[in-house]
C-alpha cells in the first residue's frame, strides 16, 4: 500500500497497489466512520476503497495495514507477531518448534475431516473451552469462500477442507475485535497475510485474548475464476452444493463437485482449476510479492502438509494417511498443538531445515511469469471459461507454463 495525500496536514490514507493482500484490516479501523469498503476489481479480487465523503483523513488505516508498515520498514516480521522496527525486539523470548505430526485415523472418520485434521481438532478443544473459532466457509449460494465465527461444533464443521480461493472477510475483523473487547477469547485460522492484518488491528490487551493460526499458503487464486468454473461444473452435474478440493485422500488430491443432478471427481491436478493456481497464472499480485513465504512465521502456529515426508523422515508410520507440518512460534502456539496430545499417531520433531525443506512457500513467493497470467485473463475476459483459457494457456506456452 501507499500514503495519498490530499494536504499537508492531512494524515495519508490508503490506496490499492500490487502489495495489498486484501485482508480487510483497513475495513475495521473505520468501522465507525464506515469511509473504507472492500470492493472487488474485474478478478474477483477485494481492494479498499475510500469514500471521500466520509473520510477524515485520521490515518489510522494506513498505520494499521500490515503492507504499508512493512513496506515503509516500519515493522518487522518476528515469530508470532509484526513487530515495530527495534533491535531489541529482534530476539524473540520463545524459540520455534517444528513437527510432523498425524492424528489417529478415528477420529477423522467421526467427524468428516478429508486431510489431515489437525486444525479442525485444535479448533474442537477451543470451543469446547469456551473460546470461538473464526475460519473459512464455503458460500454456496454467493458461490465464494467466506471468514465467519463459529461458537458451537455444529458451525466449526463448515470449516474443514481446504479452499483454494481467496476469501471474503466481510466485517469478521470488526466482530472479532467486539468478542476480545467483551472478554472472549478467538482462535483465527486464515492465510499469514490475513493473521497480519488482524494482529496490526489490535491493541495489547486484545491480542491477549487471540490465539492465531496461519497456513503454509502457496497463494490465493481469484474469486472470479473458481465462480466461473463451478459454472462449468454445474452445467455437467447441476447446481453445486458441497465442493471439496481434496477429498477422500491426502495423495493424490481429489477435486470432487457434488451437484443436484451428479458427481464431478478427478485428480485436482488433472484439472483446469488446479492448473491454473499451481502454475501461479491466477494468484493474488500481492502473493508474488509475499514477505510471509519464510519459516518467520507471523501467527502463534502455523499449519500445513508436511510433503516429502516418507524421504525426510525415516520410518514415519503410514505417511500415505495425511502428515501435517506444524511450526510452533509462540507459547499460545504451544498451548494449540498441546490439545492434540491424546489425539495424535506420531510426532516427530524437526530441524528448521527440514521443515523448510518439506514446502516451497516456506523458502520464496510464487514465482510470476507475466505472459502467461495476461493471457490467462485476456482469455477469461473474452470467454468466461476457465477451461478454455487453462486450454489456450497450455496451447501457447505449454503444461509448465
Amino acid at each position: 500500500m501507499r500514503p495519498k495525500h490530499k494536504h499537508h496536514d492531512q494524515q495519508p490514507t490508503i490506496t490499492a497497489t500490487k502489495w495489498c493482500t486484501g485482508c480487510s484490516a483497513c475495513v475495521a479501523v473505520c468501522a465507525k466512520r464506515q469511509a473504507i469498503t472492500m470492493q472487488p476489481d474485474k478478478k474477483g479480487f477485494f481492494f479498499p476503497k475510500v469514500d471521500a465523503k466520509r473520510c477524515n483523513h485520521c490515518g489510522k488505516c494506513y498505520r494499521k495495514c500490515p503492507s504499508a508498515q512493512l513496506q515503509q520498514g516500519k515493522v518487522q516480521l518476528t515469530p508470532g507477531n509484526l513487530l515495530p522496527m527495534a533491535a531489541e525486539q529482534a530476539q524473540p523470548a520463545f524459540t520455534p518448534h517444528y513437527f510432523a505430526l498425524s492424528l489417529k485415523p478415528d477420529y477423522k472418520e467421526l467427524y468428516g475431516c478429508t486431510t489431515t485434521g489437525t486444525a479442525f481438532r485444535i479448533s474442537y478443544a477451543f470451543i469446547k473451552a469456551g473460546g470461538l473459532v473464526c475460519g473459512c466457509r464455503f458460500n454456496y449460494e454467493s458461490a465464494e469462500a467466506e471468514h465467519a465465527i463459529a461458537s458451537t461444533v455444529d458451525e466449526l464443521k463448515a470449516f474443514c477442507g481446504s479452499k483454494y480461493v481467496q476469501s471474503n472477510k466481510h466485517d469478521v475483523m470488526a466482530q472479532i475485535q467486539e468478542h476480545l473487547r467483551s472478554g472472549r477469547k478467538v482462535l483465527f485460522i486464515g492465510t499469514p497475510c490475513e493473521v497480519a492484518g488482524l494482529k496490526q488491528l489490535l491493541n495489547e490487551q486484545e491480542q491477549a485474548l487471540l490465539f492465531t493460526i496461519d497456513l503454509i499458503c502457496h497463494g490465493v487464486p481469484d474469486p472470479q475464476s473458481l465462480k466461473l468454473y463451478l459454472k462449468e461444473l454445474s452445467s455437467q452435474v447441476g447446481a453445486v452444493h458441497d465442493l471439496n478440493f481434496r477429498a477422500e485422500s491426502w495423495v493424490p488430491l481429489i477435486l470432487k463437485a457434488q451437484g443436484s443432478e451428479g458427481t464431478f471427481k478427478a485428480e485436482s491436478n488433472n484439472t483446469h482449476y488446479f492448473f491454473a493456481f499451481t502454475q501461479n497464472v491466477n494468484l493474488r499480485p500481492s502473493c508474488y510479492h509475499c514477505p510471509y513465504a519464510t519459516l518467520t512465521r507471523v501467527g502463534d502456529l502455523s499449519l500445513g502438509d508436511f510433503w516429502g515426508v516418507a524421504s525426510l523422515i525415516k520410518d514415519f508410520p503410514y505417511p500415505e494417511a495425511g502428515v501435517s507440518a506444524a511450526i510452533v512460534s509462540t507459547a499460545k502456539g504451544a498451548a494449540l498443538i498441546n490439545t492434540l496430545q491424546y489425539h495424535t499417531r506420531n510426532v516427530c520433531e524437526v530441524s528448521a531445515d527440514v521443515m523448510r525443506a518439506t514446502n516451497i512457500s516456506l523458502r520464496q513467493p510464487a514465482t510470476l511469469v507475466p505472459p502467461v497470467r495476461e493471457f490467462y485473463y485476456q482469455e477469461l475476459a473474452r470467454t468466461q471459461s476457465v477451461v478454455a483459457s487453462v486450454n489456450a494457456v497450455i496451447a501457447r506456452f505449454g503444461k509448465q507454463a
